[in-house]
């Protein structure tokens, strides 16, 4: 089954400011879980919009057996465990998915 989950900035300053050190640091350790996910062949997409402020948003597409994994996927993320980041859970339908990026 497919599941997507949205990540939003737990504070608006997340945003608003230059990250922290140690919040920079933990959006180093989200990419890398990302990237382990993709090299496990679970992770179909990553991406965040390029929206400014507060609209701004992060979602992540991927494969878990039942909505349990996907949840546990979705609250391993240093992001949303760390607490930098709030994570909205969805069953998610794959309709078309292109086999190479494209650059624009």
């Amino acid at each position: 089954m497919h599941y997507l989950y949205i990540l939003r900035p737990a504070r608006p300053e997340l945003v608003t400011f230059q990250p922290s050190d140690e919040n920079e640091a933990i959006l180093e350790e989200h990419l890398r879980y990302l990237e382990e996910l993709e090299h496990r062949g679970v992770l179909l997409m990553a991406g965040h919009t390029t929206a400014e402020g507060l609209r701004t948003f992060e979602m992540c597409a991927f494969q878990a057996e039942s909505e349990g994994a996907a949840r546990d996927i979705m609250n391993k993320d240093p992001a949303v465990w760390r607490g930098i980041m709030t994570a909205d859970l969805f069953p998610f339908r794959v309709t078309a998915m292109a086999t190479a990026s494209a650059q624009v």
